[in-house]
């Protein structure tokens, strides 16, 4: 990811160089559709994500975009764990406080760095975007065993789920992670704000079709801590590399 990190900054500082060789007057011939809407998948070096964006082409050289993303922060110090008594036990992380879901809205812009030729091929383009981050916190629910007894052949115990306590929970008494569902009710807020940048890379053949692939990073900062790993301490910055693809249509 750092060798990406150096990459991307590499190419920020000839995009200002490219923008200004290119000739306004190779696009007389083209049509400019001023209005298109993408969503796409995307992974980053802490989780992955989904998003929605809309955009109005000003010209042919500047696009101006909105975009609303979901997606799932993580801690790198995250581990799967698994209980070695049963194997229809769901793993879980050890040590996990908090599951982190990050909603963010934003606007930003898209300027061209290499335009298609007209039989196809790459348009090149950099971006950046800015605006409010919003982290929803979500304890970690894991099924713990109590009252466990060995026999000769066997064992039993019974099964009670629990909002994770590093000082009750360890190796020894967790069963498996608990419902997805559980511990909603429990949801904490706590806002935020972010800026990303990179590069973007359109493969679609028809001027009517979106189809890119983009590479960048993303700068989050919150006021308030959020906390992910129980034995560490609160983290207040994320800053996550990456890749993200997008499907849409340009129209008039």
């Amino acid at each position: 990811m750092l060798r990406l990190g150096w990459v991307l900054l590499l190419m920020c500082s000839i995009a200002f160089d490219a923008i200004s060789q290119i000739d306004p007057e190779v696009f007389s011939e083209t049509v400019l559709l001023r209005r298109e809407h993408a969503g796409g998948i995307f992974a980053h070096s802490q989780g992955a994500g989904i998003e929605f964006r809309k955009g109005y082409n000003r010209d042919f050289l500047t696009k101006w975009l909105y975009e609303i993303d979901l997606l799932g922060m993580k801690s790198e110090r995250e581990f799967r764990s698994s209980n070695p008594i049963s194997r229809n036990a769901r793993s879980y992380v050890y040590g996990k406080q908090n599951n982190i879901y990050i909603l963010r809205g934003g606007g930003g812009q898209q300027k061209l760095l290499n335009r298609k030729p007209y039989w196809g091929g790459v348009e090149v383009r950099y971006f950046w975007f800015a605006g409010g981050s919003l982290a929803m916190i979500k304890p970690v629910y894991l099924h713990i065993i109590h009252d466990l007894e060995y026999y000769l052949n066997y064992y039993t115990y019974t099964l009670k789920t629990e909002r994770y306590d590093p000082n009750k929970h360890t190796y020894e008494n967790i069963y498996g992670r608990a419902s997805f569902f559980k511990g909603f009710d429990e949801l904490k807020l706590s806002p935020g704000i972010y800026g990303k940048a990179g590069f973007s890379f359109d493969f679609a053949k028809k001027n009517q079709v979106l189809t890119d692939v983009e590479i960048g990073f993303t700068a989050e900062f919150f006021p308030k801590a959020v906390h992910i790993m129980a034995l560490r301490d609160p983290e207040r910055f994320f800053l996550t590399f990456f890749i993200s693809a997008h499907l849409g249509k340009r129209y008039d």
